[in-house]
């Protein structure tokens, strides 16, 4: 599941950058 987690890390980063 840690790929899930770095996806889902990733995506709200994305969000925050946005």
């Amino acid at each position: 599941m840690k790929l899930v987690k770095s996806v889902t890390q990733q995506l709200l980063e994305s969000m925050l950058k946005l």
